[in-house]
């Protein structure tokens, strides 16, 4: 019984994190805060949260989202480097956050979120660029209706 109790607690915690992982923080919040692009440096990385000082001499925390999408997608941000950030700016208790749209580095762009600062994974781990890409091969098209449109048929791929 016992057993029960932690293995249902350690489930639980698992999926509230995950829940909080595919959304991120609200990238898309009701309340719109200010749409910002900032160029600077990146200064530190511990995923989720990279740490970039601004040409304009402040501290930004860039919240990259969910470590795995990154890993999926085979990107990465290199420390030290050079950044152009678009996103969305918080201030709260004398810090700047952004919740990042897009990042330019070394002249590649990462997408993270659209235009409406809906984040790319918020579909969850197969909801990410790579697998989308592969909409309409095989038995599926990344939205689980197949290549028949949710219809009952042999999928001819």
């Amino acid at each position: 019984m016992r057993t029960n109790i932690i293995i249902g607690l350690v489930i639980s915690l698992f999926l509230i994190n995950l829940t909080y992982a595919q959304t991120g923080r609200n990238i898309k919040s009701k309340n719109k805060n200010e749409i910002v692009t900032v160029k600077g440096s990146v200064t530190s990385i511990n995923h989720p949260v990279a740490i970039v000082k601004g040409d304009d001499g402040k501290n930004y925390e860039l919240r990259l989202g969910p470590s795995w999408y990154w890993k999926q997608n085979k990107i990465e941000l290199k420390e030290k480097g050079n950044i152009e950030i678009k996103g969305e700016l918080e201030k709260t208790d004398g810090k700047n956050y952004i919740y990042p749209y897009t990042l330019i580095q070394d002249g590649k762009t990462i997408t993270l979120a659209d235009k409406d600062g809906n984040p790319v994974w918020a579909g969850g781990m197969h909801k990410g660029k790579a697998i989308d890409n592969m909409k309409g091969k095989g038995n599926g098209n990344g939205n689980g209706k197949g290549n028949c449109g949710g219809n009952n048929c042999n999928n001819k791929g």
